[in-house]
């Protein structure tokens, strides 16, 4: 009977939201996309020592800290869990340095830090650095992948890492409660009803038009970055003036953004029946240890509402409230799962923007002050979305719309972050007004649409038809999965549109011609145009390996 290796201590199935972004972030493993990063700024008077002992403690007791992905060999992706591992931490001392290099120094720290990707084969896939300096005291940095981690989890950490501190500072000792994760959840997952599921998102919907392309622009100058960022943070007047309505109302705040972004994306693409993503916490209440799971559970999921101008705001946010509530038990999903059952075509996205509202606690206490936060920071939101707005409540609410510049410029991002403030602020003060009467909504974007069809704003690869017998073969399949008029060998399958579900339909359709079975890895470890694929089929069916399959 065959042992499990010591080294590892369990092997898991991924999460419905592990696999909602497992491809996308596989095909970007080098950038720093989903890759999050918490600042904790400390109290001066923390003692490192402990410091270090209390993370030593939490990564040996918390099993998803210390997992992995494997990707090679097996039919579909598994999370591994690590066992005695050495936990991943770093010190730098700054103190002695002048001001001004120390503050050069943290900002370059923490800039490479966001952009230092992870091997998700390899690990770890976290890792820890206490800065010290004289001008912003102690920070602890904390990066992980999001793979591993949702922001509810993030907080539940924070708050061990303040408790075991503590009690390490107080009694020398610390008992670490067990913590749930992955098999707990998979185990209560497996019982749900998942032909209901089927149903709710292929009715949900039915008739969809999907919207354009999300490509924007205020024709701004150009830009080499992959991400950019705009900010605005609320007066305290203006965030207490969206909560009342949302107390009056008796919908809830994200309820309320919700509206805000839907409004925005109708005027930008000039549709009233419009679809964007929201995230759900995944934690059922039915599942004993939901409040205490740590791991990576946040679903990201469509929602789609029809503005009717002549309906007021008030009855449309309670409308928006219902489907929210209804929308929960069939959230369990991944969006590739949703894809397949609207039927839509895989190459046309259900959404392309990301509305997230960070509304998970993170305490700043410990129970004895033994560990004082003064500040917590969040870095990150880069996902394989145009636009993602994360809005972190608190009296001072916080918006950032993240954008990729390729696809909406700097100018059309922070002309839609203005646009969705004016539209709540104008929510705010008058809910019980016609959509159509609020002047924001009725006013002209201002940005504008790029045809993605342009081919005078795209950069093609010289044309070259198929030549090879395989190149021939495989050009029909190509064509059809990505939806393209012609098959050229040289351009790249990812930069013509291909995503994670096209690439596995791909994958589907070689073996099916070809009779040989490539992996997602292979896929992912080349630059995918067709000459090279062809060429990876040739030394398949030569019965040469490929990099994701076994060598003997």
């Amino acid at each position: 009977m065959a042992t499990r290796p010591l080294h590892i201590d369990d092997i898991v199935e991924l999460s419905p939201a592990q696999q909602g972004i497992f491809y996308e972030a596989l095909s970007s493993a080098k950038t720093g996309k989903y890759v999050e990063q918490i600042c904790l700024w400390l109290d001066d008077d923390v003692d490192a020592a402990v410091l270090r002992e209390t993370w030593r403690q939490v990564y040996a007791s918390v099993p998803t800290l210390r997992s992995t992905f494997l990707l090679q060999n097996v039919d579909r992706p598994m999370q591994v869990v690590r066992g005695r591992t050495d936990e991943p931490w770093v010190e730098h001392h700054w103190t002695d340095l002048p001001v001004e290099e120390q503050r050069r120094r943290l900002d370059a720290f923490l800039q490479a830090d966001r952009g230092q990707s992870f091997d998700l084969s390899k690990g770890p896939l976290v890792r820890v650095a206490l800065l010290e300096t004289g001008v912003a005291g102690r920070v602890l940095v904390w990066t992980h992948h999001h793979l591993l981690l949702d922001g509810w989890s993030v907080s539940l950490l924070v708050r061990l890492l303040a408790d075991t501190y503590a009690a390490l500072r107080r009694d020398g000792h610390a008992r670490i409660p067990p913590s749930f994760g992955q098999r707990d959840y998979l185990l209560w997952l497996q019982a749900q009803d998942q032909r209901g599921k089927q149903d709710y998102w292929r009715d949900a919907f039915a008739g969809f038009v999907p919207l354009p392309p999300m490509r924007l622009s205020t024709n701004g100058a150009a830009t080499d970055a992959e991400y950019g960022a705009c900010e605005s943070r609320w007066s305290s007047a203006q965030t207490a003036a969206l909560m009342d309505v949302a107390r009056a109302r008796h919908v809830t705040v994200n309820g309320l953004l919700q509206a805000g972004w839907a409004l925005t994306l109708s005027r930008v693409t000039d549709r009233t029946d419009v679809t964007f993503g929201i995230t759900v916490s995944g934690r059922s209440p039915e599942l004993p240890t939901f409040d205490t799971l740590i791991g990576m559970f946040i679903t990201s999921v469509p929602l789609r509402t029809v503005i009717d101008p002549a309906v007021t705001v008030a009855s449309w946010l309670e409308r928006l409230d219902r489907q929210n509530v209804a929308l929960l038990p069939f959230a369990h999903v991944s969006p590739l799962q949703i894809q397949q059952w609207t039927n839509l075509p895989a190459r046309v996205p259900l959404f392309e923007t990301l509305l997230v509202y960070e509304n998970y606690p993170v305490e700043t206490r410990a129970a004895n002050d033994a560990l004082h936060v003064r500040d917590v920071e969040f870095a990150g939101g880069r996902t394989h979305y145009p636009l993602v707005l994360l809005a972190v409540p608190g009296p001072s609410m916080r918006l950032r719309l993240i954008h990729q510049p390729a696809l909406v410029d700097a100018g059309a991002a922070r002309a839609m972050l203005e646009m969705f403030e004016t539209v709540l602020d104008e929510i705010a003060a008058n809910p019980s007004c016609a959509i159509g009467a609020l002047p924001a909504w009725s006013r002209p974007a201002p940005v504008h649409t790029v045809d993605a069809r342009d081919e005078t704003a795209v950069s093609y690869a010289p044309a070259q038809p198929p030549r090879t017998p395989t190149e021939k073969q495989l050009a029909p399949i190509w064509t059809e999965v990505l939806g393209v008029p012609h098959a050229n060998v040289h351009e790249d399958f990812f930069e013509l549109g291909g995503h994670s579900l096209l690439a596995m339909q791909l994958l589907s359709r070689i073996r099916e011609h070809f009779g040989i079975e490539l992996t997602i890895v292979d896929l992912f470890d080349m630059t995918l145009t067709l000459e090279a694929l062809a060429q990876l089929i040739d030394r398949g069916v030569a019965g040469v390996p490929s990099s994701g399959q076994a060598t003997g």
